[in-house]
């Protein structure tokens, strides 16, 4: 009974691939595959727009045909400010929720040929700190966005702690680029430029209080 269980996943995970490979190559032929041609395509479905760039971020989840930042640059230049971040950050839940129950339904090997050699080994104490691991490689940029769903996936890391750590990881992430992306059509404004340094502080902070805290924990204990 197992045996039937495991091939009706994988059933469902060829399906899934199969499904988003046909929309690849229609993408493709319709010229949505650069950031200006899929700017026009959402924005021609016009008040539909807002649910065509929910599902084209879900979809490249499948793979990986967009980088998750290029998305969310994508959404604030669409959608605006706060409402974009709100969107995204639903997509931040939704595309990594699909990587991460894909990969539990289809293992390793499918996983590895999804991500086409970005797959990494995650810590084993992610079993017993799931949360807290995930939440600091979300912030510190460690694995990238996909890569670490699919990753969480292969673990035991309850889907809770996984959930929760990456929402509230991305958020400081999701939101520079969301500004970056409000602010793009006008690069020469005060709030392109902060927008900028927004996104600059959000990869080197969490950068320098990793390699603080390596440095502390490197140091000899004082025996005096």
């Amino acid at each position: 009974m197992k045996k039937e269980i495991n091939y009706f996943k994988l059933l469902i995970v060829a399906i899934l691939v199969a499904g988003a490979a046909f929309l690849l190559v229609k993408a493709q032929s319709m010229g949505i595959l650069s950031l200006e041609g899929a700017r026009n395509y959402i924005q021609s479905y016009g008040s539909f727009a807002v649910l065509i760039f929910i599902i084209i971020f879900n979809m490249r989840t499948l793979l990986v045909f967009f980088p998750y930042s290029i998305m969310v640059i994508l959404g604030g230049s669409l959608l605006g400010g706060w409402y974009g971040f709100l969107i995204s950050m639903l997509c931040v839940f939704s595309s990594s929720t699909i990587a991460f129950y894909i990969s539990r339904m289809a293992g390793k090997n499918t996983v590895e040929k999804i991500l086409k050699g970005k797959m990494k080994n995650l810590d084993v104490r992610i079993e017993e700190h799931g949360f807290k691991i995930i939440l600091l490689m979300r912030i510190s940029y460690i694995f990238p966005f996909d890569a670490l769903s699919y990753a969480a996936g292969l673990t035991r890391v309850k889907y809770r702690e996984f959930i929760l750590g990456t929402v509230i990881g991305m958020i400081p992430e999701t939101f520079s680029l969301n500004m970056l992306g409000h602010n793009i059509n006008n690069p020469f404004s005060w709030n392109f430029v902060a927008s900028i340094l927004l996104v600059i502080l959000t990869v080197a902070v969490p950068t320098v209080v990793k390699k603080i805290r390596n440095r502390k924990k490197n140091q000899p204990a004082n025996t005096n």
